[in-house]
């Protein structure tokens, strides 16, 4: 019996990225240990706004101003009709956070018994798999469980997962549990593999770029240059100042609200919504060559614990 490969990753399996919401079904995986820069935490969190169904990396994820939500607050005090509709339309401007995971993707085989007969890293090496906060939320029982203890991403005495994934659009839900009894790794998936907070640092955005892509949607001012997105040699716009203040700036053009485009499923809360479907179109392209990192010196088994339930964006 075996659970083949169930996780679809971006690019034809070469892509760093893997996102949960193409499990179809089950799939088994291993959670990597946290690198030096993830503070602990075996989890970064990403901060997206998605603009007429594109993403963009918010410079919130690194703890800066957000100046598309700088733009957003000018225009509700505009109190303008149709720029508030525009920005009121949940299914062209939200923010949608998720959360990337250093992860091992598995193919399993296992007995009658249920006892795993074999095991096979697909790709060969560390990915960073793509959660939303219900399946984030599952897998973090499983983390802080106390049958998982010490530490369940451990490359001796850790545990292997099942994701698995039920229901289709909103009524979608993902469950993680892990394998009943631990399972050694081999060392090699543990030596170097892509730190995702390094991974966000290269995929950052130019401020000017993002208050450009903002100021497209709710003025219909004209869209920034591809080619200045991660421009470093532009200084920064103040988000509270600066030549675009909304005091001084020009009357924009006004524009109605677009029609009959596609709509997408809007994640409304935390707690209970069901999980961000990324269309494959939409997603961010990772580089060619991904940052890699070696994980936070620790020695194995004794890694310090901490409840991670807090850290989950309510």
């Amino acid at each position: 019996m075996s659970r083949v490969k169930n996780i679809e990753s971006e690019i034809g399996g070469d892509s760093v990225l893997i996102y949960a919401n193409k499990i179809q079904g089950e799939a088994d995986g291993r959670i990597l240990p946290p690198t030096e820069k993830m503070g602990g935490l075996y989890f970064a969190e990403r901060k997206i706004w998605w603009i007429n169904k594109k993403p963009f990396l918010s410079n919130a994820t690194f703890g800066e101003d957000d100046v598309i939500q700088h733009e957003i607050d000018l225009a509700k005090a505009s109190k303008d009709p149709d720029i508030l509709d525009l920005i009121s339309d949940v299914d062209k401007l939200a923010m949608k956070p998720d959360y990337l995971i250093p992860w091992l993707e598995l193919q399993c085989t296992f007995a009658s018994s249920g006892e795993a007969t074999n095991v096979k890293v697909v790709g060969g090496k560390g990915k960073l798999l793509v959660v939303g906060s219900m399946l984030l939320k599952s897998i973090n029982k499983q983390v802080t469980s106390r049958y998982t203890q010490p530490d369940i991403s451990d490359r001796v005495v850790g545990f292997n997962l099942l994701v698995s994934k039920t229901g289709a659009g909103m009524k979608t839900e993902y469950s993680a549990e892990a394998w009943r009894q631990a399972y050694e790794m081999p060392t090699n998936y543990y030596a170097s593999y892509t730190c995702p907070v390094e991974y966000l640092e290269g995929e950052k955005l130019n401020d000017n770029y993002l208050r450009g892509i903002i100021r497209n949607y709710i003025y219909g001012e004209r869209a920034p240059d591809e080619a200045t997105k991660k421009a470093t040699s532009v200084a920064p716009v103040s988000a509270r100042g600066g030549a675009r203040n909304a005091e001084t700036r020009p009357e924009p053009a006004r524009r109605a609200p677009q029609q009959d485009e596609p709509r997408e499923e809007i994640r409304r809360g935390v707690q209970d919504a069901p999980e961000v479907e990324h269309p494959t179109e939409d997603k961010v392209e990772p580089k060619a060559e991904t940052p890699k990192a070696t994980p936070a010196a620790t020695t194995e088994g004794n890694r310090k614990r901490r409840n991670l339930l807090d850290d989950i964006q309510e």
